[in-house]
C-alpha cells in the first residue's frame, strides 16, 4: 500500500476581516473530547488573538494579503508534536524563499485527522535588504509541492526517531528483566 500523502490546502484573502474571522474560527471552533484549549502559536512561541491580528496587520506589502494554509500529516506517520512540524515546514519555506516570513497557527485535534491551520502574512522582510521594504509573499505549486515534501520528511524522521526510541526502551526493559531473572536464580541457589 503506498504511503499516505501529507494534505495541504491553500487559499488566500485580500480582506482583513476574512483573515481575522478565520483566525478566530481556528481558535474557537468546538474542541474535541479531551482536547486542550487552543493557543495561537508562531515560530517564537504563543500569542493572544489581539497580538496575532496586530502581527497580520504589521507584516503587509501594500494591499492586505493573508494566506490560509491547512497541514494534515498522514495518519501512519503523524508526529506527536504538530507545532514542531509546522515550525519546521515554515522554516524550510523561509530558507528556500530567502524571506523572513511571519505567520500564526492553531492546532486542531478535534477530528480523526489532527491538523494545523496557518495564517501566513502577505508581506515578508528580505534579510539584508537595504531598502527595508516588504516583499509580497506569493505561493505557487512549486511551494505547495515543497511544503508537502518537507512535511513528509519531518513526519518520517519523527516516526523513525520514535520507533528507535521505542526499540531502545523495549531492549532496556528486556535487559532489566534478564538481570532480575539472573539475580533471582542466584538467590535461589544461595539458600
Amino acid at each position: 500500500m503506498p504511503a499516505q500523502p501529507l494534505i495541504l490546502r491553500h487559499t488566500y484573502t485580500r480582506r482583513r476581516a476574512t483573515a481575522r474571522a478565520a483566525l478566530r474560527y481556528y481558535q474557537l471552533r468546538p474542541r474535541g473530547e479531551d482536547e486542550p484549549p487552543r493557543a495561537i502559536f508562531t515560530k517564537d512561541g504563543t500569542l493572544s488573538r489581539d497580538e496575532a491580528n496586530r502581527l497580520l496587520d504589521e507584516h503587509q506589502a501594500g494591499r492586505f494579503l493573508a494566506h490560509r494554509l491547512m497541514l494534515s500529516p498522514p495518519a501512519d506517520e503523524r508526529p506527536d508534536d504538530l507545532r514542531e512540524l509546522t515550525r519546521y515546514v515554515m522554516a524550510e519555506l523561509e530558507k528556500r524563499r530567502e524571506l523572513d516570513l511571519h505567520w500564526v497557527a492553531v492546532e486542531h485535534r478535534n477530528t480523526a485527522h489532527p491538523h494545523v491551520h496557518i495564517v501566513l502574512c502577505g508581506g515578508a522582510d528580505a534579510p539584508g535588504a537595504a531598502d527595508g521594504a516588504r516583499r509580497e509573499v506569493r505561493l505557487d505549486r512549486g511551494d505547495h509541492r515543497q511544503i508537502k515534501d518537507d512535511g513528509l520528511a519531518y513526519c518520517r524522521l519523527s516516526a523513525r526517531l520514535r520507533d528507535d526510541w521505542d526499540r531502545a526502551l523495549a531492549g532496556a526493559a528486556a535487559d532489566d528483566r534478564a538481570r532480575e531473572a539472573a539475580h533471582a536464580d542466584r538467590g535461589d541457589r544461595d539458600r
